[in-house]
């Protein structure tokens, strides 16, 4: 399995692939927007065996020191094969690469094998957003992981299963690769009050972001509020690299 970069001709299979995979896939314009705002956006996909097709794909994106991955699918029928941990793998080192400290990410609560598989990757629950989803209604549980560099790794067990605000989902017990220097930042970051405002307030104007760059065309009205909520992004951001910079130096 050799993960490459999407290409703009891949944004039909990957809306039909997503559709497959997701309850709330993306459209062919809307992967099309985000392949053609690389950087910073990005897609790395897993060709099928023989057909041409597409098997698995992750869309992500890393900006101001942060990863956020979007959307990660794989075909039912190449389910069992690593193929989506394989590329988690890939995204995490890619997004090292260019500079992220922190990845993030949304999980519906009741994907239970989804949770398991990002508890494996090191990804931690730091919170929720309620009836998030639709069809079928569903809260999201925020996931969140510092993405180090050059930290001695240990394993621990974990239990998969987190509570938040009355959430409960059991996904059994899993490994998890996380540095004891990672896990005290990361467990700083989430004790700060005023990050996790501001990472509340960066993935609401980020599910904005995502319904306007549905649209074929933007209203005047649209186009302002888009400059607008990408500004605020950018700001928010800013502000949480300083708050993670801070608590990194601490930490040392």
């Amino acid at each position: 399995m050799t993960p490459r970069p999407a290409r703009p001709g891949d944004a039909e299979a990957l809306a039909a692939l997503d559709a497959r995979c997701n309850p709330g896939p993306w459209s062919a314009a809307s992967f099309a927007a985000h392949l053609a705002s690389s950087p910073p956006n990005a897609t790395l996909v897993v060709e099928a065996d023989g057909d041409g097709g597409l098997s698995a794909f992750c869309a992500f994106r890393v900006a101001a020191g942060e990863l956020e991955i979007l959307q990660l699918g794989t075909a039912p029928e190449a389910r069992r094969r690593g193929l989506a941990r394989a590329l988690l793998a890939r995204v995490l080192e890619q997004g090292q690469g260019e500079g992220a400290e922190v990845a993030w990410l949304e999980v519906r609560s009741a994907n239970g094998a989804a949770r398991a598989l990002y508890a494996t990757a090191g990804f931690e629950a730091c919170g929720a957003r309620r009836r998030y989803y639709h069809d079928p209604v569903d809260d999201a549980i925020v996931l969140r992981r510092v993405v180090g560099a050059g930290l001695e790794m240990s394993r621990r067990p974990v239990l998969a299963s987190h509570r938040i605000d009355g959430l409960t989902s059991e996904c059994g017990p899993v490994e998890v690769e996380m540095t004891s220097q990672a896990e005290a930042s990361s467990q700083e970051l989430l004790d700060n009050e005023e990050y996790r405002r501001l990472a509340d307030e960066h993935h609401t104007l980020d599910a904005r972001l995502l319904v306007l760059s549905d649209k074929l065309v933007l209203s005047d009205e649209e186009q302002l509020e888009e400059a607008t909520l990408k500004k605020k992004k950018l700001q928010l951001k800013d502000r949480m690299e300083s708050i993670s910079r801070e608590v990194r130096n601490r930490a040392h």
